[in-house]
């Protein structure tokens, strides 16, 4: 009986508190007993309480570190969280697909910061469009959704990509965050309560690396989904700092 996990790469910023990017990515990608991968796209200067700036890697480096991966693995997901640029994220795609066209790409469109900074300026409109026809799975949250489609509407959402679409509703009201996903002219809810006194650091990374890890397993999507909301929820309540304890789930 082979041993051998499946590969999973994540292309994600340095956050030195290992709370969120590629240090939680791989975190997580390890409970998950896959073999996590990354590439560095930026430097961050933060911690799980305040953010003071970045630096991003170029895209020479990014696409660099890309290559010599891809050498030697054959990943079966790949995660993609803040990327300076649509552009870069484009040629990160392409250089992914080349490999595998049939490689699930999923992406955390990571907007800002909690402290407020915005890291895109400028966001061509039809090149996003053009993006959303690539990967397999794109995971907003509410104020996401808003900026990148104008509502968080499911409804108008759905008919407005063909990608699947996984709202993250930890931004409601509600007591309960309730996840939607809209694949296949469909949509599926994945509802929990809110764990109130709880609250973790790069949660938008660690979901989005579960979902990864689950497809590279062989899970369906909404199973992925299903499952990383699981295991999300355990992790919340792991202690009561800002920083997440791992568990295998």
């Amino acid at each position: 009986m082979s041993t051998k996990r499946p590969d999973v790469i994540c292309l994600s910023g340095f956050d030195p508190s290992g709370g969120a990017g590629i240090l939680a990515d791989i975190k997580t990608l390890e409970m998950h007993r896959v073999q996590g991968l990354g590439v560095c796209t930026a430097l961050t200067f933060q911690n799980d309480q305040s953010f003071e700036g970045m630096e991003w890697v170029s895209e020479k480096n990014m696409l660099r570190q890309l290559d010599v991966l891809q050498t030697a693995y054959q990943p079966k997901a790949v995660k993609i969280g803040i990327i300076e640029s649509l552009s870069v994220l484009m040629k990160a795609i392409e250089k992914l697909k080349h490999q595998d066209s049939d490689i699930s790409i999923i992406w955390d469109p990571i907007l800002n910061a909690s402290a407020g900074f915005n890291f895109h300026q400028q966001f061509d409109r039809d090149l996003f469009d053009y993006l959303l026809d690539q990967i397999s799975l794109l995971t907003p949250n509410l104020p996401e959704c808003e900026y990148l489609f104008g509502t968080s509407n499911v409804n108008v959402i759905r008919e407005k990509v063909n990608c699947a679409v996984l709202i993250k509703g930890g931004h409601s009201e509600s007591d309960f965050a309730t996840d939607v996903l809209i694949a296949g002219g469909e949509q599926q809810l994945f509802r929990h309560e809110k764990k109130m006194g709880f609250s973790k650091h790069g949660t938008g990374c660690i979901l989005s690396s579960a979902i990864a890890a689950n497809l590279a397993l062989g899970r369906s999507l909404a199973e992925s989904c299903r499952l990383a909301k699981e295991y999300m929820q355990a992790i919340l309540t792991s202690n009561h700092t800002k920083l997440a304890y791992h568990y295998e789930p």
